[in-house]
């Protein structure tokens, strides 16, 4: 024999295991479920999917404008800055140039250029100290004063006296540390045009904290000056903190390359995600190759406008699909639901048996009119039907009672009639046979008249029985031990058919289960169940007994496993003088029958044919209600 393959743990061939298959179908009816409110919601809620769909578009739509306006305002504030700076130094060229040539300056006028630079000073703030200087770099006369007194081995000064032309210096850190300076110098010519000295201007970096406040830009922005080294210069706000310090080497990198400007997206010192405009510049006479301007404002600030309109739309649109839910629910109830509980509470009523519910919805030209109206439609015919089926079972009724009522007056009359001339024959044929030779002719005829004789009186006597069937008296019986006893008797008889007796339940067993019944009609019919089922096994077999009780009614289960009944036979099989068996008068199933209806109990049978059968018997535990007793025609 060939071994099975293994496939993913499974042997072919085997019994493959069901797997639930996800579908539209079982994802749908999972989420939508039986409530049509609830349906009608989702629907209403699935209409504004579409709707969502343009918003959130729109919002990123949106965003991606703020985001290239922002970068454009970036870009637009940095180019300024830088212009402003580039500016400011110009003018002060422009004013060391004028000073430079007036006859103050020119001829050294000490006390005239003392008063000049203490009166231009303060209209200058953007620079923090004004200074004359000789052609020996000491300085004569300065506002305010305590410069340093002494300029003859500054860079920017020996470059502006050997070159003649306006200097600018390095930027250098504050002796206060809170600010970066720069040192411009103009030489001064006398009236010979000979090099006498240079006027000398220190420039706060500081000023362009004004041009950063003035700019009106959103909280969080930072400005930033960096040389070309990647020393950060100065920044906007927190300039003590991050003055005079290396710069982030990603800012570095990220305003590196051919382009003198451009924006970016980074992350700041400070941990802000910022989007940065930047300008680099190169000035002329400046000791560094380029300056970098660097303008950064937070992307929360740059996405809140959008931000809030998404808010706002979805705002309005949950408002707008809480209505629409609202009126759905409101329209789903009165012109729905409402009519669909009408259809279902009729329908259950329908249901329990009341055949003459109807919905009393008024017919339209609507599905739920036309549905209302179909129902009502088949309520009726199942009304008319009922009606018919009654009467119809009433007209059986009265036929199968007329005939039984005949039956028993036949059972009566055959059992009297009868009764006398068997026993009679049977009496005469016992005394015949003590005065003649039992082995003769005559005996073996004799013989033959009483074995007859004796079959006619067991017929007379099943037939007298079941017309003579006494009326329950009912009493409290214990059913366990009462049918357990009765089983006992048979089992010699079984075992000797070949027959194994099975107990199951409470069968047999004392006090587990009380009934109300007639104890002798009890015995009789459990006891024609036992024969005839020790009947349908004549080649041995195997009989059950069950006895169980669920706090209502008992049931007792007789299963053979014998040769079964037929299909053809199953509807007569109660009948009276109903038989397959050869030597049998087909009363005793009718006469349980009897028995059952009278005690109401519920008697039922299954089989299958070859086999086996079981017969079912449903007691119910208490006093059941007095049955209708007719009256038999013939009866005194």
């Amino acid at each position: 024999m060939e071994k099975s393959q293994v496939v993913d743990g499974l042997p072919q061939g085997s019994a493959a295991i069901p797997q639930r298959r996800l579908s539209l179908s079982n994802i749908l009816t999972h989420w939508l479920g039986p409530s049509i409110r609830r349906n009608l919601q989702l629907l209403v809620l699935a209409a504004f999917l579409p709707g969502i769909s343009i918003l959130l578009y729109t919002f990123y739509a949106l965003q991606e404008n703020m985001v290239r306006e922002v970068k454009n305002y970036t870009l637009r504030q940095v180019q300024a800055i830088s212009a402003h700076h580039e500016r400011v130094l110009d003018e002060a060229r422009q004013l060391l140039l004028t000073l430079s040539r007036t006859c103050e300056f020119r001829s050294l006028n000490v006390p005239a250029c003392q008063g000049l630079l203490q009166e231009i000073l303060p209209q200058n703030p953007a620079y923090v100290g004004l200074g004359l200087a000789n052609s020996q770099g000491t300085v004569v006369a300065s506002s305010p004063p305590g410069l340093p007194f002494n300029l003859k081995d500054e860079r920017y000064f020996q470059d502006a006296m050997r070159t003649g032309e306006f200097t600018l210096g390095k930027y250098i850190l504050r002796d206060d540390k809170l600010g970066v300076i720069i040192h411009l110098a103009q030489p001064i010519l006398d009236q010979e045009d000979k090099l006498i000295g240079a006027l000398v201007a220190v420039f706060d970096m500081n000023y362009l904290v004004r041009i950063f406040q003035d700019a009106h830009l959103p909280e969080y922005s930072v400005l930033t000056m960096t040389d070309a080294a990647g020393m950060r210069l100065t920044r906007f706000p927190e300039t003590e903190k991050y003055t005079w310090v290396p710069d982030l080497p990603r800012m570095i990198e990220r305003m590196s390359g051919s382009l003198e400007e451009g924006t970016f997206l980074e992350t700041g010192v400070d941990g802000v995600r910022r989007l940065y405009g930047f300008k680099r510049q190169s000035l002329k006479g400046l000791s560094m190759p380029f300056l970098s301007f660097r303008l950064g404002i937070p992307v929360e600030h740059a996405l809140a406008e959008s931000r809030m309109v998404l808010y706002r739309n979805l705002a309005l649109l949950g408002l707008a699909a809480f209505m629409s839910m609202a009126l759905a629910w409101l329209l789903g109830e009165f012109t729905i639901l409402r009519r669909l509980q009408k259809l279902v509470g009729t329908a259950e009523l329908l249901g329990g048996g009341n055949l003459a519910a109807r919905t009393g919805l008024a017919r339209s030209r609507d599905e739920l009119g036309k549905l209302a109206w179909a129902f009502d439609g088949m309520a009726e015919s199942l009304e008319r039907r009922d009606k018919e089926n009654q009467k119809a079972h009433a007209e059986i009724q009265r036929l199968l009672q007329e005939k039984l009522d005949c039956l028993d007056q036949l059972a009566r009359c055959v059992a009297h009639e009868l009764r006398n001339p068997v026993t009679t024959i049977g009496g005469l044929t016992r005394r015949l046979l003590k005065v003649v030779d039992e082995n003769s002719t005559i005996g073996d005829y004799l013989k033959k008249i009483l074995l007859d004789t004796q079959r006619l009186e067991r017929i007379v006597t099943e037939v007298r029985e079941y017309a003579d069937l006494p009326a329950p008296s009912p009493e409290r019986q214990d059913l366990g031990a009462l049918l357990g006893e009765i089983a006992e008797s048979y089992r010699d008889n079984a075992r000797q058919g070949g027959v194994e007796m099975v107990f199951k339940g409470a069968m047999g067993r004392q006090g587990q289960v009380e009934v109300w019944a007639d104890r002798i009609l009890l015995e009789k019919t459990f006891r024609v169940l036992l024969q005839n089922a020790l009947d349908a096994m004549p080649g041995g077999g195997r009989l059950s007994l069950e006895l169980a009780g669920d706090g209502q009614a008992a049931m007792v289960n007789v299963a053979d496993t014998g040769r079964g009944i037929s299909k053809e036979d199953m509807p007569f099989l109660f009948h009276p003088f109903f038989t397959t068996k050869t030597n049998a008068v087909g009363i005793s199933l009718s006469t349980v029958k009897r028995i059952a209806a009278e005690h109401q109990w519920d008697l039922k049978v299954t089989s299958q044919e070859g086999r086996g059968s079981t017969f079912t018997l449903n007691i119910p535990l208490g006093p059941a209600q007095a049955p209708i007793q007719k009256p038999v025609q013939g009866q005194p």
